[in-house]
């Protein structure tokens, strides 16, 4: 199997989370029916369903599923579904208060946010790439609140 550069990888998802929150503000805006967050989570957490447990029968290996039943390992994707459950609901319920353009802008102020707490809880080295990148992200934040608010 060839090697895939990373950047492939960043750039389809960055195409398929795009792509998720236009559809979501989208079923969060039909005019006929108004759905609310929580059923818009139940909605797609089923569709979720329906799309990775095939996948995971198809791809996953004997060590994966050993690891998936075991109780520790058990317990700790349970306690990440709790918390990607509620990290889900709040994006609905932010993405129906606010535009999707507003809301990709405050995921990558999360993201950005994220990978410098990774660094100070972890210790992880810093390059001047990634500073460069994160400071990138802080300054297009602030110019698009200012951009936003004239």
């Amino acid at each position: 199997v060839p090697e895939v550069p990373d950047y492939y990888f960043f750039f389809f998802f960055s195409i398929w989370n795009s792509l998720q929150n236009v559809l979501s503000k989208k079923m969060l805006s039909l005019h006929k029916v108004k759905y609310n967050p929580g059923e818009i989570q139940y909605a797609t957490g089923l569709a979720s369903v329906l799309a990775q447990v095939p996948t995971f029968f198809l791809f996953a290996t004997v060590q994966a599923w050993n690891d998936v039943t075991t109780l520790p390992r058990a317990f700790l994707y349970i306690l990440n579904g709790i918390f990607f459950h509620f990290q889900t609901l709040s994006a609905y319920a932010l993405m129906d208060a606010i535009s999707p353009v507003t809301h990709s802008v405050a995921n990558t102020l999360k993201r950005a946010l994220l990978i410098w707490i990774s660094v100070i809880v972890f210790k992880n080295h810093v390059t001047l790439y990634s500073g460069l990148g994160s400071a990138i992200v802080f300054i297009g934040v602030l110019l698009y609140n200012k951009a936003r608010h004239q």
